[in-house]
């Protein structure tokens, strides 16, 4: 291959299109027909010798003024300039210009250093040039990539520019070119009146560069719904810190090792990460990558993950190392971020910084375009802990999964959660990460089994083939198969296993069965439900304790309070005077006894459990709620 061509930085797209190209010797490259015959276009520089037929080409103005036979004071390098001028020949002739133009591509080709305005201007193009990549569409391989590359080696012997990326085509959501004709043309500007040029341009960023864009608005719905879970974020963070008047620039992470939890760990190792791994992705102008980590940080690390993990930590005392942790991880994952997405969402990311970063930042620049590139820290790297976070987070997923099968919602607690795997790593991510485990997935106690207490939790459903059976024992065949519908297919498995067959006893005769005449089913039990992660596993027991159902029912009334503060929208810090209605005593004991935890949870400085008999006080917000198909009258006001 030609080692010029090797030169060149390829995305695996266009790496073939270079070595087909590198290959090839010159002669084989084709001939480029170099003039065209139209009016406009650059004068094609040639002069030809009415006498003598010699071919003059003049290499600039200063020359054509030179050789002129006579010629204007000022006229222009066009058709209507040169055409009337005139040159002497060798032989003392005189010569016309050649009437053609030259191609346009042939401009295409040169326009990276003649924009540069060389040769007049060597300075401009020693300072920027070759370019350091070029982008078009994957039909000008063998225009807007090629030309240049041909002008530059012949001019130059040297590629015009360092790497070379490719993109696809827009098309509509059926993989057709979108034609106003045929009413699927889709305008940008539809688009950004609708969802913003955020949530457009983070739409398409994800995409891959080099394939063909089908546009989908749903995925722009998709995009623009992400985007408010970033501000989300965003908010939650600042709120809680500006509430507790926290001064990041006070709280380095390296004073704070002591407090920090195994998710604090976590998120500075996958922040560092986040950081390496967009711009990697960057640098081979693997954009669609880049952004891609960038959601998945934001929306699963962040809001799925370690901001449910840490919401708690937030209501601690102002001056707690605990509370002021995970501030400082928080802050640094979020800073971080938004470094790296400003220019895949530059609006919301300037919008973001200016309210609630630059002012903590000494010396910070005006905007978030002039800030520094985030750098990696090695140190704060933790590639282990970020492989058992992942494990856990399957098998969280997996128990949520599981639960859903069975309409059970995740705000009710379960006692156990059983994980078959046979791989170190997840006995390992369990051991470690246990008690975050057990807090995601809601549960008392999770244990890891073997396969063999698998196959025993497992029931074996016996299935009977009438196809088998009916030849074998024609009028017998119905009753047959009724009683080995009541067996356990394990018994069948052993017999067929150890004998080849199993004898059933019916009216005192026997009946002799094979493995062709039924056929066994696994079926989980009733009291469980079964969940799949990559890694293994995961079997939530649904055997729910009266001390669970309790503590389940205490939860969902504190939901409908939250959810009642959330409409009278009140500041985070605000207190507020409650009560609850109903007419079962025994769950109005339930929530007696949980009285002081439900006032931590909704900020209440009163809170008054009533019988539907007795007077409610005057509250700014009432409403009837059904839980569990029981009636519930709850009251919240204001403090």
């Amino acid at each position: 291959m030609d080692p010029r061509m090797g030169r060149i930085q390829t995305i695996p797209h266009m790496a073939s299109w270079c070595q087909r190209l590198g290959h090839q010797p010159p002669t084989l490259l084709g001939n480029w027909v170099i003039s065209r015959q139209r009016y406009w276009g650059t004068p094609l520089p040639v002069w030809t010798c009415r006498d003598c037929g010699e071919h003059t080409v003049v290499g600039s103005r200063a020359e054509l003024e030179k050789i002129a036979v006579g010629h204007p004071r000022k006229f222009e390098l066009h058709r209507n300039g040169v055409d009337q001028i005139e040159t002497r020949c060798k032989c003392g002739g005189k010569a016309r210009r050649e009437p053609d133009v030259l191609d346009g591509w042939l401009d295409s080709g040169v326009a990276s250093w003649a924009g540069l305005d060389y040769p007049p201007n060597l300075k401009n193009l020693r300072a920027w040039w070759p370019a350091d990549a070029i982008v078009e569409a994957h039909d000008q391989t063998r225009g807007w990539f090629y030309n240049q590359l041909v002008s530059s080696i012949l001019v130059f012997n040297k590629t015009p520019y360092n790497a070379v990326l490719m993109h696809g085509h827009t098309l509509d959501q059926d993989g057709e070119k979108m034609s106003k004709s045929k009413g699927n043309f889709v305008s940008p500007e539809d688009v950004i009146g609708k969802h913003g040029r955020d949530a457009l341009r983070f739409y398409t960023l994800q995409a891959t560069v080099w394939d063909d864009f089908r546009f989908s608005w749903n995925a722009v719905e998709t995009a623009a719904r992400d985007l408010q879970i970033v501000w989300n974020v965003f908010s939650f963070a600042t709120l809680y810190m500006n509430l507790d008047k926290f001064n990041p620039t006070k709280w380095a992470r390296g004073k704070l090792v002591k407090s920090f939890h195994p998710e604090d760990k976590w998120l500075l190792s996958r922040t560092e990460t986040l950081v390496n791994d967009v711009s990697v992705h960057m640098e081979r102008l693997e954009i669609h990558l880049a952004v891609r980590a960038l959601r998945e940080f934001v929306i699963e690390d962040l809001s799925r993950w370690y901001i449910r993990l840490v919401r708690r930590r937030f209501w601690l005392e102002k001056t707690s190392r605990d509370k002021l942790a995970a501030y400082t991880v928080l802050h640094h994952a979020l800073r971080s971020w938004l470094g790296l997405a400003a220019p895949a969402m530059p609006f919301l990311t300037e919008t973001i910084y200016r309210g609630a970063f630059r002012s903590t930042e000494h010396l910070g620049p005006d905007s978030i375009h002039m800030t520094n590139w985030p750098s990696m820290d090695e140190k704060w790297t933790n590639k282990r802990l970020e492989e058992d976070m992942r494990i856990v987070q399957h098998i969280a997923d997996a128990t949520a999964s599981a639960r859903q099968s069975k309409k059970i919602k995740l705000r009710q607690p379960v006692s156990t959660i059983l994980i078959v795997a046979n791989k170190p790593i997840v006995k390992r991510a369990v051991k470690t990460l246990r008690e975050l485990l057990l807090l995601q997935a809601n549960a008392k106690e999770v244990r890891l089994v073997s396969l063999t207490e698998e196959e025993r939790l497992k029931k074996l459903i016996v299935e009977p083939n009438f196809k088998a059976l009916g030849p074998a024992f024609r009028g017998e065949a119905n009753k047959i198969a009724e009683r080995l519908r009541s067996l356990d297919g394990r018994q069948l498995m052993r017999a067929f296993e150890e004998e080849g067959h199993f004898i059933i006893k019916l009216d005192e005769k026997d009946y002799k069965i094979t493995s062709e005449m039924v056929s066994l089913k696994e079926e989980t039990p009733e009291n469980h439900a079964l969940g799949n992660f990559d890694e293994g596993r995961v079997y939530v027991d649904l055997t729910i304790p009266t001390e669970l159902v309790r503590e389940g029912f205490v939860r969902e009334v504190i939901r409908r309070l939250q959810e009642m503060r959330k409409r009278l929208d009140l500041p985070v810090d605000a207190f507020v005077d409650a009560y609850v209605s109903a007419s079962n005593p025994e769950k109005l004991g339930w929530l007696e006894d949980e009285r002081n935890y439900m006032m931590e949870e909704v900020r209440a400085k009163t809170f008054l459990l009533l019988r539907t008999d007795q007077p409610r006080p005057l509250a700014g917000l009432e409403e009837d709620w059904k839980i569990e198909r029981e009636n519930f009258h709850m009251g919240i006001s204001h403090q």
